[in-house]
């Protein structure tokens, strides 16, 4: 007993490949409550308990031969065994669980294709559903019902769909929905042996009759009937619905355009009609939602033709459109009807507003000029205040006006209050106000609340008067204190002014210490002064602060001046005493670069006697005189470092001088620009001599260069001889020529001579290397100082040894490459037999083609097209076998021409073949499609005439039915001749009008079918559709006049009846 996809079931197989157990440990499994199960060995014979029905309790034990209990029933008054557990020796399979790894399993779906009285029945109830693979039985798959989990109420039947043999009899035989595998609980049978259930032929229950409307077929095949037959059903409710839309619409415009009744009745007349539009609209959009999702979304609609589940798409777009389009309409309507009525009760509203707005002004405009008037008294009196405080009045009579101007700046205080609380009672009222009345009215408020605040403003002065009176009394009480430090910082400035002038007059060390000190003692009083005012302004309170400072900043800044002008006297005394060293250690360096200039020019005519020793002697210069060649350099070196140092310095100092004033210049600065003159007289003789020395000692190198660089020259054309040797230019006259290589040598003798080749070019290279190496190393020697001559002779000697580097990578990529040459003429030769094949199939194919028949008439016989038609298959399957071979033989032809590079040329030369041989079969392959095509046009007029050709007949009938009009004094007849007369004509009408409707969805499918065709096909079908659209839409005229005649003839019946 083992557990199966979340339930018990009865029984499975072994696992596949794995014996069963021994009798010895045969397997007990009990079940517990969380579905584990345990095994352990039998301990003796008997069976076990059976399993409930709710699956619980304990499994079979076996017995030690692995006895099988089997599961037994009475059906009909005779004894069932469980063919699963039949004996195994009878020959058949015990029932077997599907392996745990299986495809994707089927879905079947059991449904009623018709609503009728049938489906409402207890035994179709309950095997209508899902069904989903769970199995097998008798050689047949088993499927078993897909419950709903969300559904509440009774607990849910299992419904089983199973095949039984004919081992009980014929009669038994065939597939069955019952409650389990051979139970006696059955609701329907249908006598067949397909290895899948069938689709139709069931009886319901299983011995009654077959049910014609009762199907049960895969999910895939249910969902695709559902689609296209939704397709069809949804166009003509689409199709109806936009025309009562468009109706309405029209309609509505129609009640827009009647002035003759107020406006807003007639916009709410127009919601009242669009509205039900509306509603019918968004249901069908949901219906056709529902179709598009059925038809497009799951894993079962594989099956749906994409051309069904494009038309659903399209219906949706187009009921969504004339929704949005019907409620864009709606939405503007009832947008405007409240607009007008908004508008209405706005007028109103402001009429009222301006009513109330113009009792409120007057009080505001009160209260804001009485508060000004109060403030202009206030700042009159603060005026005559503030006149007498500047001029130091009478305190007495100062405090009696500031008393006075105090009391009227309360009162004017008192005054803006009551204002400004009026101001904003008003501006509170007025939020309530229509738009255009609330705006006027909050700027006319708002400029007299601006009124207030300035006037507010203003009176500050006013309130502050006594403030600034007291201030006023306690600056002055300050000053006097700090005047008293002011005054001692002032003589010890003057006492440290007259030092200066002493020691300008006679400049000594004791004078410039006496000096130093005095204003040492000045800078100490004036800090000690300055600290007792930031001391009293820190300490004052409010504004005092402000006007001690305005009052002794003068005397501050004066002293601060006083004092930094003494500083620069000082700096200059002390400057006239150090500049007097500065001269004479500048003339003592100008003697040592004397010198060493001197032993540059002997190290010069040295190397110069051992140049012209040395020339004609060894190729070689730098060999025999390097060290005498070098010497000048080295000894020019030195004296150019003396005589930097000794430029430096004097400019340093020429710097400190001028800093000094031009007192303390004086004569310093003249000698020291004397000396600067004369070293770099120095320095110029010494760039020449060092630029002689140079020079020589170039010109010795780049002759040693030169000689090296013909060495490598002479090493690279060898190189290029043996190259040619071995590769040459690609020629067509064979498999060697195409790719390059001697047509006189075997590959054998072209892989010696590449050997030799890269030999010599190995020695080659090593002499290019060795040259390099002596010119980059002159170059970096010699960078600095080069003259305009030698770099171009530098640069002449790269050049050319990058050339022979060119030239000898040029010759080294020609004998490499042999080995891909020679695995390119192989490749080359595999292709060329390739498209020999390949031509003889594509020419094959082009006679089958040239052999076909020319197109057969509707007279033709059935062999006839027999024989066309199987003629044209093996064409087709000859082209196709052509095409393969075509993109197989340029794919190879691709793929070489990619990854053997000396092979393209060759491969290319290919190209003209294969771009011939695929027009050709392009040819071919079009005049097929073209047939194919002619054919499929014909299939498909064939059909839309016949449907016209229906329609016409329903037309024709519906014209005969048509009752005959009364004639005067003929006798009318009877009530029930007309009525049925009435409704024969009727009938035809509805059947005509059915047959016309079919029509133009057939050549609506129709011409999407031709779409997909070629220009020229579609464009003769579209001819022949638009003349059997005429026929239809003449026929739909004629049918509208049948219609109106229809209706005139029902009015006229029920007439006759009343």
């Amino acid at each position: 007993w083992l557990k199966r996809d979340g339930a018990p079931c009865r029984r499975a197989s072994w696992a596949a490949g794995a014996a069963p157990p021994s009798s010895a440990m045969a397997p007990r499994v009990p079940w517990s409550a969380t579905g584990q199960a345990s095994a352990y060995p039998a301990d003796g014979d008997g069976a076990g308990e059976h399993v409930g029905a709710d699956g619980q309790g304990e499994a079979p034990r076996p017995t030690k031969r692995a006895r099988i209990l089997t599961p037994r029933w009475m059906h009909n008054g005779t004894e069932h065994q469980d063919p699963a557990h039949a004996d195994e020796s009878a020959g058949v399979q015990p029932y077997a669980a599907p392996p745990a790894k299986e495809s994707v399993s089927q879905t079947y779906v059991a449904y009623v294709r018709t609503l009728d009285a049938d489906q409402a029945e207890p035994a179709i109830q309950t095997i209508l559903g899902e069904y989903i693979e769970r199995g097998a039985n008798h050689g047949r798959k088993v499927y078993q019902k897909v419950h709903d989990k969300t559904a509440t109420g009774t607990r849910a039947l299992d419904v089983l769909v199973y095949y039984w043999d004919d081992r009980d009899g014929d009669k038994y035989e065939g597939w069955w929905f019952g409650n389990k595998l051979g139970g006696s609980q059955v609701w329907a049978h249908c006598k067949d042996s397909g290895e899948s259930p069938p689709a139709v032929g069931w009886r319901v229950p299983w011995n009654g009759y077959v049910r014609p409307e009762f199907a049960f077929s895969r999910k895939q095949e249910k969902i695709a009937r559902d689609a296209k037959h939704s397709a069809a059903t949804l166009s003509e409710q689409v199709d109806q619905a936009e025309i009562s839309a468009e109706q309405a619409s029209e309609q509505a415009q129609g009640i827009i355009m009647d002035e003759r009744t107020n406006l807003t009745a007639r916009l709410a007349e127009v919601e009242a009609l669009l509205a039900p539009q509306i509603l019918v609209l968004r249901d069908l959009e949901q219906k056709v939602t529902e179709a598009v999702r059925s038809a497009t979304v799951g894993p079962h609609t594989t099956q749906v033709d994409p051309q069904v589940a494009k038309d659903l798409r399209q219906l949706s777009a187009r009921i969504r459109a004339k929704k949005e389009s019907a409620a864009a309409s709606f939405a503007k309507a009832k947008g405007k009807r409240k607009e007008v009525e908004d508008a209405e009760k706005t007028k109103d509203r402001e009429e009222l507003d301006l009513v109330m707005w113009n009792d409120m002004l007057p009080e505001a405009v009160e209260k804001v000029n009485i508060a000004e008037d109060s403030v202009e008294t206030a700042m009159i009196a603060y005026d005559c205040v503030r006149t007498q405080i500047d001029e130091d009045g009478d305190p007495e009579f100062v405090g009696n006006s500031i008393a006075e101007t105090e009391a009227a700046a309360k009162k004017a205080m008192s005054a803006l209050g009551e204002a400004e609380i009026v101001v904003k009672t008003h501006l509170t009222k007025t939020r309530n106000f229509a738009p255009i009345v609330k705006e006027k009215a909050e700027a006319e408020l708002g400029r007299f609340k601006q009124t207030v605040d300035d006037a507010r403003t203003k009176l500050a002065p006013a309130l502050a008067a006594r403030k600034e009176w007291d201030n006023r009394q306690q600056v002055q009480a300050v000053a006097g204190e700090v005047q008293e430090q002011l005054v001692v910082a002032d003589m010890a400035v003057d006492a440290a002014e007259e030092a200066t002038v002493v020691l300008h007059a006679d400049p000594n060390e004791d004078a410039l210490k006496h000096a130093t000190a005095k204003v040492q003692a000045a800078e100490k009083a004036v800090n000690k002064a300055l600290g007792v005012l930031d001391k009293k302004v820190g300490e004052a309170v409010g504004d005092v602060g402000e006007a001690l400072k305005a009052k002794l900043d003068p005397r501050k800044k004066a002293l601060r001046e006083r004092l930094e002008k003494l500083r620069p006297s000082i700096e200059d005394g002390a400057a006239k005493l150090r500049v007097a060293v500065y001269l004479t250690e500048a003339r003592n360096k100008l003697d040592e670069l004397e010198g060493l200039i001197k032993k540059t020019e002997e190290a010069d005519a040295a190397a110069a006697a051992a140049i012209a020793h040395a020339d004609g002697k060894d190729s070689k210069v730098l060999a025999s005189a390097e060290a005498k060649l070098r010497a000048p350099e080295a000894a020019a070196h030195a004296a150019q470092t003396a005589g930097s140092a000794a430029k430096t310095y004097v400019q340093m100092k020429l710097i400190e001088v001028r800093r000094a004033s031009a007192e303390v210049a004086g004569e310093t600065a003249s000698g020291l620009q004397e000396v600067q003159r004369q070293i770099d007289a120095l320095l110029k003789q010494l760039m020449d001599s060092r630029t002689r020395a140079v020079r020589r000692r170039r010109d010795a190198l780049l002759k040693d260069a030169e000689v090296l660089v013909s060495k490598a020259e002479a090493c690279v054309k060898d190189v290029a001889k043996a190259a040619d040797a071995c590769v040459g230019p690609a020629s067509s006259s064979s498999p060697m020529g195409r790719v390059g290589l001697p047509e006189t040598m075997t590959p054998e003798q072209v892989r010696q001579a590449a050997m030799q080749a890269a030999s010599k070019e190995r020695h080659a290279a090593e002499a290019i290397a060795e040259a390099r190496k002596n010119v980059a190393a002159r170059q970096i020697e010699a960078k600095k100082e080069m003259s305009t001559e030698e770099a171009s002779a530098v640069s002449s000697l790269q050049a050319r040894l990058a050339t022979l580097l060119t030239d000898l990578a040029e010759q080294r990529k020609r004998f490499a490459t042999v080995e891909q040459r020679l695995a390119a003429r192989r490749a080359v030769e595999e292709v060329e037999v390739k498209l020999k094949e390949t031509e003889d199939k594509v020419a094959q194919v082009l006679a089958s083609i040239d052999a076909l028949p020319e197109e057969l008439g509707d007279d033709a016989s059935e062999e006839a097209r027999k024989a066309d038609a199987d003629m044209a298959k093996a064409a087709e399957a000859g082209s196709r076998e052509a095409q393969l071979a075509v993109r197989m033989t340029t794919r190879a032809l691709e793929m070489q021409s990619r990854l053997q590079g000396f092979a393209k040329e060759a491969l290319a030369s290919l190209l003209p073949r294969m771009t011939e041989c695929q027009a050709r079969l392009d040819q071919g392959v079009a005049v097929l499609r073209e047939r194919a095509e002619k054919g499929f046009v014909r299939s498909l007029l064939q059909e839309v005439r016949a449907k016209v050709s229906d329609c016409e007949r329903r037309a024709a009938e519906a014209a005969d039915a048509e009752p005959p009009v009364p004639q005067d004094g003929v006798a009318a007849p009877d009530v029930a001749e007309v009525g049925r007369l009435a409704l024969r004509f009727e009938r035809a009408v509805q059947a005509a009008q059915q047959a016309q409707s079919t029509s133009k969805s057939t050549i609506s499918m129709k011409r999407l079918a031709a779409k997909r065709l070629s220009d020229n096909s579609a464009k003769r079908a579209e001819e022949a559709l638009d003349a059997s659209q005429a026929v239809v839409d003449a026929i739909g005229a004629k049918l509208t006049a049948l219609r109106t005649r229809l209706a005139e003839v029902k009015v006229a019946s029920h007439r006759q009846a009343k």
